[in-house]
């Protein structure tokens, strides 16, 4: 016997996850935006006269890129 595909939805659509991965997509964008800025701004040596050391700089970018791509994985997944 062949199954037939249930033509109602088994659960209502939420319009609003769509506003919500598409927000989070584009906090991603901008974050890598702020990686790469922070990025050239170490290896031009502004963030060290800014008085942060290499260490300090690298992990800061470290954990923006880290929360970047939760962000960004969190917003494809809504998505669907």
């Amino acid at each position: 016997m062949l199954a037939i595909p249930n033509p109602e939805p088994t659960r209502p659509p939420l319009p609003f996850l769509d506003d919500v991965s598409s927000s989070l997509v584009i906090a991603a964008y901008v974050g890598v935006a702020l990686v790469l800025v922070l990025l050239v701004l170490w290896g031009t040596g502004v963030l060290r006269r800014a008085g942060l050391s290499a260490q300090q700089s690298l992990t800061l970018t470290g954990a923006l890129t880290a929360v970047v791509v939760v962000v960004g994985v969190l917003g494809v997944l809504l998505r669907g």
